[in-house]
């Protein structure tokens, strides 16, 4: 396919050159011109830079968007580079012809609610109509900085997101020959689910650390804890305790979890992690009562 890639940051330029290594045609589009020279320098038949995005949409037929999301001060998700990406797309569609059926892929990371957002300016700055002129889907990703390429190539699976099945297969269909899982769901679960992994490995650390601090305090050996706990791969690790349903109840699970708590208070040491998940499950009780 021809495929163009937004934006040539950690996850935009990993994106290019491994498409091309699937021997796709790419170009790539970045602002900032070191990025694009560093991409020409690699001397790929079938990758390309260019600081023209206007070129780039010209001649490919689904464009993968993969600029920056940062996050506001108050914490807000900050739309605009995702805004000015699809501006100019939008732009570049007014000269293409509604039979091309260009795709527009966000693979940024953005908050369900976003894709709606971003197909108004693909209409208004186009003239023309999503899901027909034009469609879009969202392809998240889950690369890792130090291990990106390795981790486009062999992925825990791959996510595309659309109200259209076709399309989202011939997304998809842009991974042909990568051994992977691959899921086709709606756009909103395919928004949301980088914000779920994220947010799950960050309370994995902090959660972990939290015992590690109660053990060093108790003179027991962190590592060789934490390696006993993850060879329970029925329970531990694994998708029990991760279905949704109602607040956790019984003997063994509150009492345990209050002795813990209890015994970090005396020992001095700040969990928030931990003290939090009685005061958690005890909002949850309230709301499978409504």
């Amino acid at each position: 396919m021809k495929i163009s890639v937004i934006g040539l940051g950690p996850v935009g330029g990993t994106t290019a050159i491994c498409f091309a290594k699937l021997r796709h045609q790419v170009t790539g589009v970045d602002v900032i011109e070191s990025k694009v020279n560093k991409i020409n320098k690699l001397n790929k038949k079938r990758l390309k830079a260019t600081l023209d995005t206007k070129e780039a949409i010209l001649n490919s037929d689904i464009s993968f968007v993969c600029v920056g999301t940062p996050c506001k001060k108050n914490g807000e998700l900050d739309l605009t580079p995702l805004k000015n990406a699809c501006k100019q797309i939008g732009e570049t569609l007014k000269e293409k012809s509604s039979y091309d059926h260009h795709i527009v892929v966000i693979r940024s990371t953005m908050f369900p609610g976003s894709f709606e957002i971003l197909e108004t300016i693909l209409e208004k700055s186009s003239g023309k109509k999503c899901g027909g002129d034009f469609y879009m889907a969202v392809n998240p990703e889950f690369l890792r900085e130090k291990t990106a390429i390795k981790d486009f190539f062999n992925p825990s699976f791959i996510i595309v997101g659309s109200e259209d099945k076709n399309i989202s297969k011939k997304v998809m269909g842009c991974y042909k020959g990568i051994n992977a899982k691959k899921f086709i769901v709606n756009g909103n679960i395919a928004q949301m689910i980088k914000y779920i992994n994220n947010s799950y490995h960050a309370l994995k650390v902090s959660y972990t650390n939290e015992i590690a601090a109660i053990c060093k305090k108790v003179n027991i050996d962190d590592e060789k804890l934490m390696g006993l706990f993850c060879e329970d791969t029925q329970l531990n690790i694994s998708d029990n305790y991760l279905k949704p349903g109602n607040a956790w109840g019984g003997h063994c699970l509150g009492k345990d979890l209050s002795v813990l708590q209890n015994r970090a208070k005396k020992l001095k040491i700040n969990c928030p992690v931990i003290n939090s998940i009685s005061k958690s499950n005890d909002i949850q009780k309230q709301r499978d009562k409504k």
